[in-house]
């Protein structure tokens, strides 16, 4: 990023937490919409108790449309048994990129790709907030 350009953070923290399981099938579900805007989404962390690899797609809702952002491999028990969580924007974007900034109409989604097995969950927290 250009020195001269400010870099905006967020006055408002909102969190989000969503968990998959395996009755939620590959229906999207909302990760993080707010009703009032702008607002920044600083990290995705995902975790898993799949003792195998997991993909999960994010969504951007604008519209009535679901734009998909990308697909994500979650490794086999991340987040468990000392395990850091997976950071989705930690990877997905150069790292001159701090967030994701949507408008108040805008929401973000996720779905898994596959159905998962009996008792194993994902769980989606996302960070960020108002600027």
């Amino acid at each position: 990023m250009p020195s001269l350009m400010p870099t905006i953070g967020v006055t408002q923290p909102i969190n989000s937490a969503v968990q998959f399981a395996p009755a939620d099938g590959v229906i999207p579900k909302t990760l993080y919409s707010a009703a009032v805007g702008p607002y920044r989404i600083t990290s995705i962390l995902v975790a898993t108790t799949s003792p195998a690899d997991v993909v999960i797609d994010l969504y951007m809702h604008i519209g009535s449309t679901n734009n998909i952002i990308g697909s994500f491999t979650i490794p086999a028990s991340r987040g468990t048994g000392g395990q850091p969580s997976d950071n989705l924007l930690a990877g997905a974007f150069p790292s001159s990129v701090d967030g994701i900034d949507l408008l108040q109409a805008n929401q973000l989604f996720a779905a898994m790709e596959a159905t998962l097995g009996v008792g194993l969950v994902v769980y989606v927290t996302v960070l960020g907030g108002l600027y």
